[in-house]
């Protein structure tokens, strides 16, 4: 996954941090920047000081850095360039396993190399992904309102059960929102495992099936607002464990991923399943 970070850190000096990128081309913001002004950019720890005139730009590649034409900027670019292709429509229809949710797991999995992915559509306000050639917009659409870094931790088996059962839906755990589209669920979607619950059984004992070894540790991805706000409930564990920022924003790992494979898919595979009256 390449991201990139920058900021100003002031009218003469912008920082950067820039992962898994060969070579990138920064131009500074007139209404941020002075303009015709020396300025120092530092970029993972190197500096280069430049006057940047107007309609050039800085390129850096490696350990160089050197002065190039500004790149044309197209507001409504966002909306004319393709990342992927969504062969059918995404979206969080269904009352257990959501297949926009399926691809949204797959996508912070495999941006984390996690080996399990946890996603809570408790206040979900998102948009489907539509058939057809899908854009960046949609992307952010997608999985709005929550955009914060993905963050890691290690669980067991056992314990990823039990955050599993305090997220099956219940009268007085569940708090719609106006704001809320159709699809909001507080039950977990998930990537690298499923699990099967039954809602009438008492807390504790909600998951009656699941393919996770209960003594096994395992690195578990979810969106950095369950570990900061408990979007996904934590079975007793909020503001307890010890996670790790990733430093990926979620749409990013999902543009990574539609970029990587070109497609949005995500088939029926019944991760997450109700029980019958037959378990």
């Amino acid at each position: 996954m390449a991201t990139i970070e920058a900021r100003a850190a002031s009218r003469e000096r912008a920082d950067v941090t820039a992962t898994n990128i060969a070579a990138f081309v920064f131009e500074p913001d007139r209404a941020v920047f002075d303009a015709g002004a020396p300025m120092a950019l530092h970029v993972n720890g190197r500096v280069w000081n430049a006057i940047v005139p107007d309609g050039k730009a800085v390129r850096v590649a490696g350990v160089s850095a050197r002065l190039t034409s500004a790149i044309a900027r197209n507001p409504a670019a966002w909306r004319t360039t393709q990342v992927a292709i969504a062969p059918q429509s995404l979206d969080m229809t269904g009352e257990n396993e959501k297949l926009l949710a399926n691809w949204i797991t797959d996508a912070m999995r495999a941006a984390t190399q996690a080996d399990i992915a946890l996603w809570g559509g408790s206040a979900y306000r998102g948009l489907p992904i539509p058939a057809g050639p899908a854009d960046m917009v949609d992307l952010i659409q997608c999985s709005r309102p929550f955009d914060q870094y993905l963050v890691t931790v290690r669980l067991t088996g056992r314990e990823i059960c039990a955050i599993f059962d305090d997220n099956v839906p219940h009268p007085k755990k569940n708090q719609p929102l106006r704001m809320d589209t159709p699809g909001a669920s507080r039950l977990l979607q998930i990537s690298g495992a499923s699990y099967t619950f039954d809602p009438h059984r008492p807390d504790g004992q909600k998951i009656v099936r699941d393919t996770l070894d209960a003594a096994k540790v395992y690195t578990v991805v979810m969106e950095g607002q369950a570990m900061e706000r408990e979007s996904v409930k934590l079975a007793g564990r909020f503001r307890k464990l010890d996670y790790r920022s990733t430093e990926i924003p979620l749409t990013m790992a999902l543009c990574g991923h539609a970029a990587r494979t070109g497609r949005i898919e995500a088939p029926a595979e019944g991760r997450v399943r109700r029980a019958t009256g037959a378990e």
